[in-house]
């Protein structure tokens, strides 16, 4: 996901999911946004979620995109 620099937000039945840590089933839904610095991938914020009742949506999303823009800027400097 962070070479393709890959905007995702996926459950646990998406095709898109990738599995983060190494107990599967831990968590159900994930947000990931790769940090780009100076046009390369550097890294990638990850949000996850392990409760069934609430759903990552649009404001998770945007929150990771945030999040990875002001990683990307700082590294920058």
């Amino acid at each position: 996901m962070i070479q393709a620099r890959e905007q995702v937000v996926a459950g646990i039945d998406s095709a898109k999911y990738t599995n983060i840590t190494s107990d599967e089933k831990e968590f159900k839904e994930e947000a990931i946004c790769p940090i780009l610095c100076e046009g390369d991938a550097i890294g990638a914020v990850v949000f996850l979620n392990k409760d069934e009742k609430k759903k990552f949506g649009e404001l998770e999303q945007k929150v990771a995109m945030s999040a990875a823009g002001f990683l990307g800027r700082q590294m920058e400097q």
